[in-house]
Order: C-alpha cells, then sequence, then structure tokens
C-alpha cells in the first residue's frame, strides 16, 4: 500500500521527468560558464495550439548548474516556476524537484527537464481563443534563481 509520501513522490515523478548528466560539461561547446545560479535554456513544447481544458502543454528546459543544487529532498519546496503571461495577477505554477545530485556534494551538472501544464485555460471566455507566452525559472537549494526562459507564443482555442 502506497502512504501519502510514497504517492506524492510517485506523482511528482510522473509530472516532471528529468534527466541528468554529470560532469560533462564539453570546452568546446558553447555553453555559458557554469555559476553557482542554475543556467537555463529554452528547448521546446510540445504543441503551439491547443484546446481548452483538454491538451497538455509539455515545455522542456536544458539546465546547467556549476555545483550541482538543484531539487531539494523536501517534497513540500517548490523549485521550478512557470508564469502565464496573460494574467495580471501573476498566475504562477510551481513545481517540486528531487535533487538532482547527491545533496552536499560540489558537481557541475546539466540535462533536460520537462514540465507539464495539464488542462491549460482561457482567461477571458469571451474571446475565440487566447494567446498565451509562458516563462520559466528554476530556484536552487541555495535560494539561487536562474535566469528566466520563454516559450513561444501558445494559441489556446476552446
Amino acid at each position: 500500500m502506497l502512504t501519502k509520501f510514497s504517492f506524492f513522490i510517485l506523482l511528482i515523478t510522473i509530472a516532471i521527468a528529468c534527466r541528468k548528466t554529470e560532469n560533462i560539461v564539453n570546452e568546446n561547446e558553447t555553453n555559458p560558464p557554469a555559476g553557482v545560479a542554475p543556467h537555463l535554456e529554452f528547448v521546446s513544447v510540445n504543441k503551439l495550439l491547443v484546446r481548452e481544458y483538454l491538451d497538455t502543454l509539455v515545455f522542456t528546459i536544458r539546465y546547467l548548474d556549476g555545483d550541482g543544487d538543484l531539487g531539494f529532498a523536501d517534497a513540500d519546496s517548490m523549485s521550478i516556476v512557470l508564469k502565464d503571461s496573460r494574467d495580471t495577477n501573476n498566475l504562477i505554477f510551481e513545481y517540486p524537484l528531487a535533487p538532482l545530485a547527491p545533496v552536499g556534494t560540489n558537481l557541475t551538472i546539466q540535462g533536460e527537464l520537462t514540465v507539464f501544464l495539464q488542462n491549460p485555460i482561457r482567461i477571458n471566455n469571451q474571446s475565440a481563443s487566447e494567446t498565451a507566452r509562458f516563462y520559466l525559472q528554476i530556484r536552487d537549494r541555495a535560494n539561487n534563481r536562474s535566469n528566466i526562459v520563454q516559450s513561444p507564443d501558445i494559441t489556446i482555442l476552446p
């Protein structure tokens, strides 16, 4: 039988699929220098046209962190922030992230994160469609915040 904690971890694993690669920063590539604050790069989004309440947006971002302190052992700590550009009240979705490197180590890590947003909605139900842009940022255990990356415009249909 699943405990509440095990069930929560299972949901996190389903909601955020993470792939990490440790210590493979190639000096011949044009990567930014690995610092203590994480660095993000927007990779892709699965759809640019979605149906309200029916589709799921899947954002893929690439991360680079010079000290490997991305993610929290405490599942209640939110690391990933997804902000919707349409909402003037700062509609923000927050997601937990398990540690991507062993806690207490100091490793340069890089890889990709996948963030899911289920059932996108239109804010103005009177409009035939809406265009949204989403912003993603990540926070590490030292409370350093990454740069903000943005999605392309996404059209939400009724």
